[in-house]
């Protein structure tokens, strides 16, 4: 991608270390729309959730997914062609964005912060194992505020994770050597999902931000069960951005580009099968922004159209079909609050039961819902 390319010794470090950081990619003024999205989102959460237990991880520690549904300025940002190069040169020419969620550390003496030890991939198990994160600092970031720490080389297998009570965290032990990062505002740490990672507690003077998107090849499914997992927005084609090749779809060029937008729409069909209507008015909108040169409106309308979802249910900031864990399931089942609906639990336990129909406790605990 023009402007940003992932060099020779980065992708090497990928590869040995499991990842590696960049260069200041985004400005101070890009990020400042998408801190203010996040900001507005935190302010909004701590107002939708009262239960004191919530509130206080809300107040310290929220975690705001998909971002990119409601704010134009975090979608555009995730569809940024710095991402779209990341993912070309470490996963493939064709790339999806699967998950995607800012960060907030709170200042906070008592240490609630710090995130322990971890995998991504424990929390769901992937057919694809080409799957990156990119989490990019809009704040300085240091270990005094809680920037995060790496395990060099520990990506090679998954570790055994046990649920931190207290941090309400999966927690696996550290590898040592471990390497703690300082990253200026606009630099990425891209990393594998196997690759352990923590951050202690933000003991600076200000909250501290970032953004966190993972990518993996198109259609992305979990294992077992080989369901499609998240929201699957295109970001790269043929190592391009999406937006330049749905812009000549647009356009009715012919050859790469038409094959490459037409193969976008029909995934989205495929996925959305309720939403064809809604589909269809987006790509006009495209179409015709495109068609008068409104770059703006252009965007707006792939925003539009990334974010038709035909909504996997989200409790406790987690989309119940990636729960890969029954036993885990039923463990969080009995620590749900009040503000969690009958239909929310339901699900929980049916996931639980998809993983594992002979679940004895989960069973037990379906029966008494009623």
């Amino acid at each position: 991608m023009p402007g940003f390319a992932v060099s020779p010794e980065q992708r090497r470090a990928f590869d040995e270390d499991g990842y590696f950081v960049t260069a200041p990619a985004f400005s101070e003024a890009e990020l400042a729309p998408v801190r203010s999205a996040i900001e507005e989102a935190w302010a909004a959460r701590r107002t939708e959730r009262p239960r004191a237990e919530e509130a206080r991880w809300d107040r310290l520690r929220p975690e705001l997914p998909r971002l990119h549904r409601v704010s134009d300025a975090a979608a555009e940002f995730c569809r940024s062609p710095v991402f779209a190069a990341i993912a070309a040169a470490c996963i493939g020419p064709d790339a999806d964005m699967m998950w995607n969620q800012a960060h907030v550390k709170a200042v906070d003496e008592a240490g609630l912060t710090r995130f322990p030890w971890h995998q991504d991939g424990a929390y769901a198990q992937m057919e694809h194992p080409e799957t990156l994160s990119c989490w990019v600092a809009l704040t300085r970031c240091d270990g005094r505020n809680g920037a995060m720490v790496m395990s060099p080389g520990s990506h090679t297998a998954l570790l055994p994770h046990r649920w931190d009570e207290d941090l309400k965290y999966l927690a696996c032990a550290a590898r040592e050597p471990v390497h703690q990062l300082e990253m200026d505002v606009g630099q990425i740490v891209v990393f594998r999902a196997t690759t352990a990672h923590a951050s202690p507690p933000n003991r600076g003077d200000s909250p501290r931000f970032g953004y966190s998107l993972s990518f993996s090849l198109p259609e992305q499914r979990l294992l077992p069960s080989r369901m499609l997992f998240g929201d699957q927005v295109p970001v790269a084609r043929g190592g391009r951005s999406t937006d330049d090749v749905m812009r000549e779809y647009a356009l009715g060029e012919r050859g790469a580009a038409r094959v490459r937008g037409e193969a976008i729409v029909d995934a989205i069909r495929r996925r959305l099968p309720r939403q064809g209507a809604a589909i269809d008015a987006a790509l006009r909108v495209h179409r015709a922004a495109v068609g008068a040169g409104d770059a703006i409106g252009s965007r707006r309308a792939l925003n539009a159209l990334f974010a038709i979802s035909e909504e996997d249910v989200n409790v406790n900031g987690d989309l119940v079909g990636a729960r890969n864990d029954p036993d885990a399931i039923v463990r969080e089942y009995a620590t749900l609050g009040s503000d969690i609906t009958r239909e929310q639990r339901r699900l929980l336990l049916l996931r639980a039961l998809e993983l594992d129909p002979d679940h004895a406790a989960a069973k037990a605990e379906l029966a008494r819902l009623g």
